[in-house]
């Protein structure tokens, strides 16, 4: 008998977690239908130094959606071009749509490396661009860490809706 309870009773906890795994399944694809960039508003360039990105964002969430920290990386021809790093932290709160600015750092390794993938950009060769990236924040009660190491460029515009005509639009390449 004390078998076949522990039997019932593995039976029912197994049954719990694999709902409860269901239950964040659902959790996590509600919240990506919630939580949507709408588009780039404006990319205001400060020389080398810096860029200030203005988006528009929808967050129909119940919870606020703070992003800590956030790092893209640029890579052409296996070799590490630069990125780009989020200055300071951004909050957008629930049930809103608003746009949203935010200042970015600009590093620079590779200047010839840099120009050479502009100029692949000017004639739409995408092929030997990778892009990397890295956020960390807070959707609610679940904090967000993700981290990409590379993959294609324009795989890395599809995440966001844009493709690669957008990237020559918005930085008038």
């Amino acid at each position: 008998m004390s078998r076949r309870l522990s039997t019932l009773l593995f039976a029912a906890f197994s049954l719990l977690v694999a709902l409860s795994f269901s239950s964040c399944r659902r959790a996590a694809e509600k919240a990506r239908r919630s939580i949507r960039i709408e588009g780039v508003e404006r990319i205001e360039r400060h020389a080398l130094s810096g860029i200030d990105l203005t988006v528009r964002i929808h967050n129909g969430s119940r919870y606020k959606l703070l992003l800590h920290e956030a790092e893209l990386e640029v890579w052409y021809d296996g070799t590490l071009v630069g990125g780009v790093r989020l200055r300071e932290g951004v909050e957008v709160p629930r049930r809103t749509t608003q746009s949203l600015t935010t200042r970015w750092k600009l590093s620079i390794d590779d200047p010839l490396g840099l120009y050479a993938l502009l100029r692949r950009l000017r004639c739409g060769d995408f092929s030997q661009i990778e892009v990397g990236f890295r956020v960390k924040g807070r959707g609610g009660p679940a904090g967000v860490n993700i981290r990409k190491e590379r993959m294609p460029l324009p795989d890395f515009l599809r995440i966001f809706g844009a493709d690669t005509d957008d990237l020559k639009t918005y930085f008038d390449l």
